[in-house]
């Protein structure tokens, strides 16, 4: 494990799935699921830096599209998962 120094200044939400059989995931796409947040914390690290993590219970994965990996452009904005999850609904809802 790395020093507090080490660690990077931007993480990116993780989600591990787990099923009891063999799977059929693209390497790289979009998928649409159905969720209940079963747990979230915030706690702070050693430098005062707030970290939020959540659990999420996969309900359904209601569709998988194939696509590419966009590679990440560094000099973007970055933006919370609760505004990604805000900006996703709006665009769902066609605003």
């Amino acid at each position: 494990m790395g020093s507090p120094e080490a660690m990077p200044d931007k993480i990116y939400p993780n989600l591990h799935l787990e099923w009891p059989s063999d799977y059929d995931l693209p390497e790289s796409g979009e998928l649409t699921v159905t969720f209940r947040k079963t747990g979230e914390n915030k706690s702070k690290d050693r430098n005062g830096k707030t970290r939020y993590t959540v659990d999420l219970e996969i309900q359904s994965i209601n569709d998988v599209e194939e696509g590419e990996s966009e590679p990440h452009d560094e000099t973007a904005e970055e933006e919370s998962g609760a505004e990604a999850l805000d900006r996703y609904k709006k665009e769902a809802e066609g605003e």
